[in-house]
């Protein structure tokens, strides 16, 4: 399936930071880049006149050095340039965004900083469709259950030697 069909997608407000007003976490509103770091939140802005996408989207750097890192963001928040804004058209949980933004990322190979960039092709990023997406995140919780009952099996043993 392609990213298109599961997700709405908005390409952001476009804001430059050096023309905002800077603020605090406390008072502001998240200004989301195309940093790798802070789930993309490189500073805290004073309130526009525009509103503010609301917590829960989730924000796809499209160029830079941070290509495609996908990040469910928890707060309100603007974005700079070159950063989507994805909207589920169906209700997903927090972990499935969180393994749709993995799914997105997976794909950076596909593209080159500062070269071939995601701005025109990332609504037909070729994704997991929601069944294969949920035997993963099963599958994956299952190994994580396997490993830890292992691990205390192991621990058992060596207490009891």
């Amino acid at each position: 399936m392609k990213l298109k069909d599961l997700f709405d997608i908005g390409y952001g407000n476009k804001y430059d930071l050096n023309k905002l007003e800077l603020s605090n976490k406390e008072n502001g509103i998240a200004f989301v880049s195309r940093t790798r770091q802070n789930n993309g939140i490189s500073a805290y802005v004073k309130k526009q006149h525009i509103t503010p996408y609301k917590e829960g989207l989730m924000t796809v750097a499209l160029g830079g050095s941070g290509l495609l890192t996908t990040y469910l963001q928890e707060k309100p928040f603007y974005t700079g340039q070159n950063v989507a804004v994805l909207s589920s058209k169906i209700s997903l949980s927090k972990s499935m965004k969180l393994l749709y933004a993995s799914f997105i990322y997976f794909n950076q190979f596909r593209y080159s900083a500062f070269g071939r960039e995601a701005n025109s092709t990332l609504k037909d990023l070729e994704i997991p469709d929601l069944l294969e997406a949920m035997c993963f995140l099963i599958a994956s919780n299952k190994s994580r259950a396997e490993q830890s009952r292992a691990e205390q099996s192991r621990a058992e043993q060596s207490r009891a030697e």
